[in-house]
């Protein structure tokens, strides 16, 4: 019901919900492939954007289960390949320059690495980094000798049973493919530079979507490789945690579910996966890019998802525990990069969004949906608040 809600209330053109139960899916479609398309199916593919990031991990960690790469060597600075996959490196969420000129051919994810001073540095302990993932495809290119596309479909995709995925160019079919704009020469995601593919440029269906989780499942054909370890997931924010490539959160019995997120032009998705119950739920939402309803497609697609969790395993996200700032409200106020951070009475207004104490350096904005919901202040070696994350973006104060 929540489906049709969405469509009929304008959040989405068309939206595809599928669940995973094992090897059972379910799949449930509402509205159109797009502004003006044929009806959506089941096999409508789909920009999953940034859902492709749990596939790039799992090739750098095939790699180096291969002994191709060593995931703890040094990739840019400091930063280890490890680190960069877990937006724990320092990189920021700019680049210096237009990728543009590398073009689309399959050498330009090596030229781009030839250009490491490209990436923005920032030195946050967290902050959400696609330079990081071009510079990984980029080597899992090099040390495999194959093109980024055909090493993530031969050493994860195919095993995973992900048949329908790709992240090779593609030519636009509106009677194919999911797409944002009534004209498809506009469409946001066909000519997406070569070298972001590794961060956000796998197409795919929604039962694509849910193989790839339930490959990473103890037992699946990706599960040997350990990304979904307890281990290299820590907390970030309000109770959400990160991983290689991989969002995770807790339900109340301390059950971990992971997933991640995807933003593209008109279009929002998200995956979440329980590998204790072999549960999956996958949203693919395709609204209109021109029509400003990426918020409102946003949050709708988010709740649809955390609900498909409830429904199939009774889990919920367990509600962060706040507590009092470290700080007067005056001490986190000032410039970080485009943002202006300004006291008002008992809370603070983040370019122009009111924020909310929630405990510690943290602040939430209420009535939206994790993680634009969180607004966090970070510090440097010394103590002092030096960063403003909003959502997964870091800015540097002054």
């Amino acid at each position: 019901m929540e489906l049709i809600d969405a469509v009929r209330g304008g959040a989405a053109a068309g939206i595809v919900l599928g669940v995973r139960r094992g090897d059972h899916v379910d799949v449930r479609v509402a509205g159109l492939r797009g502004p003006g398309g044929a009806p959506l199916t089941a096999d409508t593919p789909f920009p999953v954007a940034s859902i492709t990031k749990p596939a790039t991990a799992a090739l750098l960690h095939a790699l180096h289960a291969r002994g191709d790469l060593d995931l703890d060597a040094r990739a840019w600075r400091d930063a280890t390949w490890r680190e960069l996959l877990r937006h724990t490196g320092g990189a920021g969420p700019g680049y210096e320059g237009g990728i543009e000129r590398f073009g689309n051919g399959d050498g330009a994810p090596a030229a781009y690495a030839e250009h490491p001073e490209l990436i923005e540095w920032l030195g946050a302990p967290w902050s959400y980094a696609n330079p990081g993932y071009w510079l990984a495809g980029a080597h899992a290119a090099a040390v495999s000798g194959r093109p980024f596309a055909r090493g993530l479909r031969e050493l994860v995709l195919d095993p995973a049973g992900v048949t329908g995925a790709d992240s090779r160019p593609w030519r636009d079919d509106p009677a194919l493919l999911a797409h944002d704009d009534p004209d498809p020469a506009r469409n946001s995601y066909l000519a997406m530079p070569r070298v972001r593919v590794p961060s956000g440029g796998l197409r795919a269906t929604v039962g694509d979507v849910l193989a790839l989780a339930a490959a990473t499942w103890p037992g699946g054909a990706l599960g040997h490789l350990g990304v979904l370890g307890e281990a290299p997931f820590a907390e970030v924010y309000g109770g959400r945690f990160w991983g290689p490539g991989w969002e995770a959160w807790r339900a109340a019995d301390g059950t971990l579910v992971t997933g991640h997120s995807g933003v593209s032009g008109g279009f929002r998705t998200r995956l979440w996966s329980v590998p204790a119950r072999r549960t999956a739920v996958a949203v693919l939402a395709v609204g209109d890019r021109r029509g400003g309803r990426g918020p409102q497609l946003e949050d709708a697609v988010l709740d649809i998802a955390l609900d498909a969790v409830d429904v199939a395993t009774g889990l919920r996200e367990r509600a962060p525990r706040g507590g009092p700032l470290r700080e007067d409200l005056d001490a986190y106020a000032g410039r970080y990069g485009e943002h202006e951070v300004v006291a008002d009475g008992d809370a603070l207004v983040v370019s122009g969004v009111r924020a909310v104490p929630f405990g510690g350096d943290s602040f939430l904005v209420p009535g939206v949906s994790a993680p634009r919901r969180h607004v966090d202040f970070l510090r440097d070696a010394a103590g002092g608040i030096a960063f403003l994350r909003v959502g997964l973006l870091c800015s540097a104060r002054g």
